[in-house]
């Protein structure tokens, strides 16, 4: 089950992208993303769908 979790916004990052952003299209785009790289699912199984998030081999 998914477990609620609110965003610490210390910077207001989150805030500045919701007045940036020109469309609605983007800003939950930009949530889901957000909401991707807070699950612990995500970082357990190591499948991040929506970010691609991977690791990059081969750099020193």
């Amino acid at each position: 089950m998914a477990q609620t979790l609110t965003l610490c916004d210390e910077y207001g990052i989150i805030y500045q992208a919701m007045k940036i952003l020109p469309d609605d299209e983007l800003k939950i785009a930009f949530l889901e993303a957000l909401a991707e790289l807070e699950d612990n699912e995500c970082h357990r199984t190591r499948k991040f769908p929506k970010t691609r998030l991977h690791k990059v081999k081969g750099v020193k």
